[in-house]
């Protein structure tokens, strides 16, 4: 039973996102998810899952039949904006217990922390943008929170390294 669970433990630290891997084809990560795509075209496929008990989008994204980036928009809906800030800090808190301590983190706006460092974002006082940032040998996570006085969205973005660089290096 022990060497069943290494073995699996020993497989999934292969994976980028989810059970997926950078560079993976359309049919590839199509194969590794559980139901059917709610959308997808030759860029992008879209799935309806949760993730930590909120539900969520789980996109996926490629270049060249080439998955290069993924993630989860979440979509609760809360009529308080405290409860979105609770859930970005339970999601943040996982992702820091998964990949250490972040690279990165902005907090602009009222609601930050009290660790971190708060700017207000200009015209709008009750405007908030929180960027989360870790990274791992092959992948930059982020985690993103915006919110003003009409909505508030968040997320997680997966990004491959490699591509990253590729675009970096594209560009200058």
């Amino acid at each position: 039973m022990e060497a069943k669970y290494k073995q699996f433990i020993d497989q999934d630290i292969d994976f980028d996102f989810r059970k997926t891997s950078w560079g993976m084809t359309r049919s590839d990560v199509k194969m590794s998810e559980k139901t059917y795509p709610i959308s997808e075209n030759e860029t992008h496929i879209t799935y309806d899952d949760t993730y930590m008990n909120l539900q969520a989008t789980v996109g996926f994204h490629f270049l060249d039949d080439s998955l290069i980036e993924a993630g989860y928009a979440f979509r609760e809906y809360y009529p308080d904006q405290a409860q979105y800030i609770n859930a970005y800090e339970r999601v943040k808190l996982m992702l820091s217990q998964v990949y250490g301590t972040p690279a990165m983190q902005r907090d602009y706006g009222n609601a930050c922390e009290e660790t971190c460092c708060c700017l207000e974002t200009g015209s709008d006082q009750n405007a908030e943008m929180c960027i989360v940032e870790w990274l791992t040998e092959r992948s930059i996570i982020r985690l993103l929170f915006i919110s003003d006085e009409s909505s508030t969205e968040f997320g997680i973005l997966h990004l491959s390294r490699k591509q990253d660089n590729n675009l970096r290096n594209s560009i200058s």
